[in-house]
């Protein structure tokens, strides 16, 4: 019981902090900067943040299908 708990608590956490993390990112890849401005590459965040995401909801799904 306690683990079903835990790991509730942790799917909520990602879910906000990826949330956070990809509208983050996809403001970085919206937003226009001017020439001569030292900046990553914004295309880079967006599909390194969408493939985090992605690949923490497989990890929680494998979790889940373990769960007792």
């Amino acid at each position: 019981m306690v683990g079903h708990t835990i790991f509730w608590t942790v799917v909520i956490l990602s879910v906000i902090g990826h949330v956070l993390l990809l509208q983050a990112a996809w403001r970085i890849w919206r937003r226009r900067v001017p020439e001569g401005v030292t900046h990553s590459h914004s295309g880079a965040d967006l599909a390194w943040s969408s493939v985090t995401a992605i690949l923490t909801g497989l990890l929680l799904y494998a979790v889940y299908l373990a769960l007792p």
